[in-house]
């Protein structure tokens, strides 16, 4: 016998939306597609609260709540539209804008920071409205990925991956406070001497792209899905492979890159450094 979920009815923007009980009004906005920022909330890890920029208006509630953290109750009106809370989030992701370097295109541009960048166009911001600060150096010491403060935020989507979200290592964390504060390790040592096992589960939760592989695939063709299973142990972690369209030449076939598959109910979400990055394997022999 299947027992049902209880569920509980809530209006999004005058969208009537039923969610089940236990979900935070973030999870009705995004059940009826209202498209809302939400820079520090990744999908299988818990609400943090750190970026602000998904507050919202609810009725009988004072202020603008973050939705990602509060809790939706039956009947709760949910207004993310309206001019006030615009016009907040604006501000917020104003702020946010001054904690990075220029974007990719230079000279103020906000391009390149990914759902930061996201942020920005949604609430119609076309350039940085604040000097961005002084960052610490990039940390290169990981031979796979590197950390660039200059494109950090803070968001502590990647310390909550690596300790009690996803991994539970704990090899980063954030760092001192105010014009300080940073991801790093313990003792402020570089990656390649921390207990930092490689996963890329920081790399695959960063909003902004401030953790990136240091190579990243080249391929001038198209690249598809496909869902199957690491082929290195027996806990059966799933994975989604791109492979390359081209049909034929080099890149005929090619795996450009390896995902974790939050629907895989072995993992989760979660990938070892094997799985995430060790697939180049089955190019050679």
């Amino acid at each position: 016998m299947v027992v049902a979920s209880p569920t509980i009815s809530v209006t999004v923007d005058g969208i009537p939306v039923a969610v089940a009980a236990g979900a935070s009004a973030l999870d009705a906005i995004n059940a009826v597609g209202v498209p809302l920022s939400q820079l520090c909330k990744d999908a299988d890890m818990p609400a943090i609260g750190a970026c602000r920029t998904c507050l919202v208006q609810i009725d009988g509630v004072r202020g603008f709540p973050a939705s990602c953290s509060t809790p939706a109750s039956d009947g709760m009106v949910i207004r993310t539209d309206t001019a006030d809370a615009k016009r907040i989030r604006s501000g917020v992701i104003e702020l946010t804008l001054g904690m990075v370097g220029d974007g990719n295109g230079g000279n103020g541009s906000i391009e390149g920071y990914g759902l930061l960048s996201d942020a920005a166009e949604l609430h119609g911001i076309s350039g940085g409205r604040w000097d961005s600060r002084e960052r610490q150096a990039t940390d290169e010491s990981n031979p796979v990925f590197n950390l660039a403060m200059d494109a950090c935020i803070l968001c502590a989507r990647c310390v909550n991956a690596c300790q009690s979200g996803h991994q539970f290592i704990g090899a980063i964390d954030v760092l001192g406070a105010g014009g300080s504060a940073r991801i790093a390790t313990a003792g402020d040592k570089p990656l390649a001497e921390s207990i930092c096992t490689t996963c890329g589960q920081c790399l695959s939760v960063c909003p902004t792209g401030a953790i990136s592989v240091k190579a990243p695939p080249e391929t001038g063709a198209p690249a598809h899905q496909v869902k199957t299973t690491c082929p290195y142990c027996g806990v059966g972690c799933g994975i989604k492979l791109e492979v390359s369209d081209a049909t034929e030449g080099p890149e005929a076939g090619r795996i450009v890159a390896s995902h974790d598959d939050p629907d895989n109910l072995s993992s989760v979400g979660m990938l070892c450094v094997k799985g995430r990055f060790g697939y180049t394997f089955v190019q050679h022999g």
